[in-house]
């Protein structure tokens, strides 16, 4: 056929559009690769920074306390253990709300309380109400505080997701 001109882009151009595409794709690669390592980095920081305070009955002295934190260290969910006495309590609530309950009542009304930091492999929010379940059967327990740990999972599911999008993304690359 006479007068049709094809265009035939050169080899140079070929090799071009492949450099770019893969280097965009490992590029691609290694943010979701990265990103996993720092979630999952950033992940069990965060689980290894959880706390669960026990609050002690009333009945309960500043050195039972102590041996109950004795005993709870050798637990294997237990990363760290800090046993504060009534008057360490007090101190802290003070300081937290400028509040001086002794004045008021006359009296130092908070009990002894043990701080837990959990090993990370404790810290999910199943485990976490089971363990506190468990610590508030102990009769020198009056109550547990525990943190919100659903952060910590919403977190998980939503880097999943966008490292779940980067590979998808990679694969369309293909």
């Amino acid at each position: 056929m006479k007068g049709i001109t094809t265009y035939r882009a050169g080899k140079g151009a070929e090799s071009l559009t492949t450099l770019i595409s893969v280097s965009l794709l490992l590029l691609i690669a290694g943010i979701a690769g990265a990103l996993a390592m720092a979630g999952r980095n950033e992940t069990q920081r965060l689980r290894e920074s959880l706390e669960m305070t026990l609050v002690m009955a009333d009945s309960v002295s500043d050195a039972q306390a102590a041996q109950l934190a004795a005993m709870l260290r050798q637990k294997p969910y237990v990363a760290a253990v800090k046993a504060s006495t009534r008057d360490e309590a007090l101190a802290a609530w003070q300081k937290a709300t400028g509040e001086d309950l002794k004045a008021v009542y006359g009296v130092n009304p908070l009990s002894p309380e043990i701080t837990l930091r959990l090993r990370a492999e404790y810290a999910s929010p199943q485990q976490m109400q089971t363990l506190a379940g468990a610590l508030e059967q102990l009769p020198e327990v009056e109550g547990v505080a525990m943190p919100q740990t659903e952060f910590v999972e919403g977190m998980n599911r939503t880097l999943t997701r966008i490292i779940w999008g980067l590979a998808a993304l990679c694969a369309g690359l293909v």
